[in-house]
């Protein structure tokens, strides 16, 4: 109600402007949406749509904010801080290609003859080779320490039992110190291993409703 298809808004007063002025992520929820739509049009509309809450992060690339990434959802209060780094880290391979896509473009219309557009093949394709060697460098790193670490994990596991009751209250504040370190370090790779694949376009995302 009250938007169409491609219209446009002004981003001053929105949480567009927000985002970019701050340089940070926010979380919108039920109640902070209903406030915010009382100034934004946007924000109206959507709540108009069924849409109960709102997240955005800024698209950054060499230090510059170049946009914003931005959803909403139907259920109400739906974005945590976990959602906000997520997006953050889908937001980091969007302003990448965005910039790609910019600076490609740029140097598309500033050739020259055939011989500028062979020595820009062959950067791109040593920037290419460059980020090949660099997401099977992660991904070797990422495995060979999730082995070490997934043994560490399992030990932890068993001392944590403290079966036999020989550990004292310390030890086993320290045992408990180790598998929190473990699970986050496990946490960290896993996220590595993501963002490897997600780079060399191995990364597979289901679309589904929430």
């Amino acid at each position: 109600p009250g938007w169409e298809a491609e219209d446009t808004h002004a981003i001053s007063d929105s949480s567009t402007r927000k985002v970019i002025q701050t340089r940070r992520g926010i979380i919108l929820g039920s109640d902070e949406l209903v406030e915010s739509a009382t100034v934004h049009k946007a924000h109206l509309a959507a709540m108009g749509a069924g849409l109960k809450s709102f997240a955005a992060v800024p698209l950054f690339w060499e230090d510059r904010v170049i946009g914003t990434l931005n959803v909403r959802s139907h259920r109400h209060d739906a974005y945590k801080h976990q959602d906000l780094l997520l997006l953050e880290q889908v937001g980091a391979q969007i302003a990448g290609a965005i910039a790609n896509a910019q600076l490609r473009e740029q140097l598309i219309a500033n050739l020259i003859d055939h011989e500028v557009a062979a020595l820009l093949d062959a950067e791109n394709t040593r920037l290419l080779s460059e980020a090949e060697f660099r997401t099977g460098l992660i991904s070797v790193i990422s495995h060979e320490l999730k082995t070490p670490l997934t043994s560490i994990k399992a030990m932890a596991e068993v001392l944590d039992k403290n079966r036999p009751g020989t550990l004292t209250e310390r030890q086993l504040t320290q045992v408990a110190v180790i598998r929190r370190s473990s699970a986050w370090l496990f946490m960290l790779i896993e996220d590595l291993l993501a963002a490897s694949r997600l780079e060399a376009g191995a990364l597979t995302l289901d679309y589904t409703e929430f």
